[in-house]
């Protein structure tokens, strides 16, 4: 199960058990009172029983003044008490009573036998929530996978032309104008590019993480983006540094972040990384961002060019290696900086 599957899973299997939990816990408390009110009645019948007859020794008794009300049961701190009228005698009452304790024993057992109910009925309702979930999610995950299956015929299918466009392109710079070729090599690179965002985005991490030394990386892909982007100032300040990483996935990162940079950069702009520590930044001189709290989201974008899941990609990815990744933008530029475990 995928993480958005697993997080559709466990949302829609906690919404309807806590919301059936609530409901069983009303019930219960509704349930606890009735019961609590009857043996209270019961007690009371008893005491009254026991003010006719005077036989038993599960209550108290004593003579008190007339002055509180007759035939209703009151609850202090000694416990619980009844007063009942005195035949032939109008100036006292009988006041019987019963400890707290017998009263607490009989709830006390309405209470241990209404817990064990409400365990088994919340077992039964987490395992209904269970059904209930994996029942709701099942459409979704079909449609999802039918969606993949398409996304990677759609990519496989993509890669062949891609692939056969720069071996030709590779072959005729030598017989024709290079300026013209580099555009169609730039071209199709950028179909390239897509291709394994998408591959990314559907497959996510492979191969096994090695030791990369990043500063060297940087470089190399600095230096591929000079070529698509001759038009922009690029620099670089870079420290010597290997970070434990799944190569391929950091590429995507770099570029996608790279990309980003000098697509949405001023007209001979700028675009700097530096590598201080286990700190990896990018900058550029762009227009800026609206709302970076929104950038990673997949599908979000802020213009018409793109697909709006290349920073999407980024997150996951630089999450799946532990890699913390942030961006700092104004309306003079943006940095996005990655934070290496």
């Amino acid at each position: 199960m995928k993480r958005y599957e697993r997080e559709s899973f466990i949302k829609s299997l906690l919404i309807f058990w806590v919301t059936l939990e609530a409901l069983m816990v009303v019930i219960a408390l509704l349930y606890y009172h009735d019961r609590k009110e009857r043996v209270e009645e019961q007690l009371f019948l008893e005491m009254k029983n026991y003010s006719f007859f005077l036989e038993g020794e599960n209550f108290d008794l004593t003579i008190v003044p007339t002055g509180g009300e007759t035939y209703r049961l009151v609850h202090d701190a000694s416990g619980y008490y009844a007063l009942f009228p005195i035949p032939a005698n109008e100036t006292h009452l009988l006041k019987i009573m019963a400890p707290e304790m017998m009263v607490e024993g009989l709830v006390g057992e309405e209470r241990r036998r209404l817990t064990g109910l409400f365990a088994a009925a919340s077992l039964a309702a987490l395992v209904f929530a269970l059904f209930y979930a994996w029942y709701t999610l099942r459409p979704l995950r079909q449609a999802l996978h039918l969606l993949e299956e398409s996304l990677r015929d759609m990519i496989h299918d993509l890669n062949t032309p891609v692939t056969a466009i720069l071996l030709n392109v590779r072959m005729l710079k030598s017989r024709f104008d290079p300026a013209r070729l580099e555009r169609i090599e730039r071209s199709a690179r950028t179909l390239g590019s897509l291709y394994h965002n998408v591959q990314s985005y559907l497959g996510g991490l492979s191969g096994a993480a090695v030791s990369v030394a990043l500063d060297g990386l940087c470089r190399e892909r600095m230096e591929y983006f000079k070529g698509l982007y001759p038009k922009l100032d690029f620099s670089c300040e870079l420290e010597p540094v290997s970070v434990t990483v799944y190569p391929e996935a950091l590429v995507r990162i770099l570029d996608n972040l790279l990309a980003n940079a000098c697509k949405y950069n001023r007209p001979e702009g700028s675009v700097r990384m530096e590598l201080s520590g286990r700190r990896l930044r990018i900058c550029d001189t762009g227009y800026g961002i609206k709302d970076t709290k929104k950038i990673f989201e997949r599908f979000y974008k802020e213009g018409e060019r793109g697909m709006g899941i290349g920073l999407h990609i980024v997150q996951k990815l630089a999450r799946e290696q532990g890699i913390a990744i942030s961006v700092e933008s104004t309306d003079a530029g943006s940095c996005f900086t990655l934070t290496f475990s």
